[in-house]
């Protein structure tokens, strides 16, 4: 490369800003390290419990910008 070329790139800056890595503790004491969204998925799951029927409902939660991706329930 010229030195032209390495000084436009360097004077143009990173493409991409540094984002900050979220840390998140689960249930079981566990950390996990998420450095950029989708890059660590948790589920979790719920069971509602009724007379005749349990109601499983789960959730997949991306856990750096802590948004659910996905939901559903089944029945058991």
């Amino acid at each position: 490369m010229s030195r032209s070329s390495v000084q436009r790139i360097v004077h143009r800056g990173p493409r991409d800003p540094v984002e900050p890595e979220q840390t998140v503790t689960t249930l079981a004491g566990r950390t996990l390290l998420a450095k950029r969204p989708f890059h660590v998925w948790m589920i979790h799951f719920t069971r509602i419990g009724g007379i005749f029927r349990v109601l499983w409902v789960g959730a997949v939660i991306d856990a750096y910008s802590r948004r659910v991706l996905a939901i559903g329930a089944i029945r058991a």
